[in-house]
């Protein structure tokens, strides 16, 4: 994916909302869900890692994030890449329907 200041630049440039306050964790609040971005430690970011809690559908801003970087999502729920021509992901799907405690 490449430096750490290349992937959070990116990232700012397509989510303009996004707050880097911790350069290696971000907040993304969309209104209708909350997404955290964690790069890992290191020179050199290979994944980033993406937790989305509430009712909106992350995955249109997720695929086009993949989209115009050339990156890819993985649903570990799922254990898929998600489809950025699916408008909804199997795997957030399942987990709105699962009750938490």
């Amino acid at each position: 994916m490449g430096s750490p200041a290349y992937v959070r630049e990116s990232i700012s440039a397509l989510l303009c909302d996004v707050d880097w306050s911790n350069p290696s964790r971000a907040t993304f609040n969309e209104g209708e869900y909350m997404m955290w971005l964690a790069l890992p430690d290191g020179s050199l970011v290979d994944r980033v890692d993406v937790e989305v809690v509430g009712g909106g559908n992350p995955v249109p801003v997720l695929s086009h994030l993949c989209m115009v970087n050339g990156w890819f999502a993985y649903d570990v729920g799922e254990r898929a890449f998600l489809d950025p021509e699916e408008e909804r992901a199997q795997g957030w799907e399942a987990s709105r329907r699962t009750p938490r405690d």
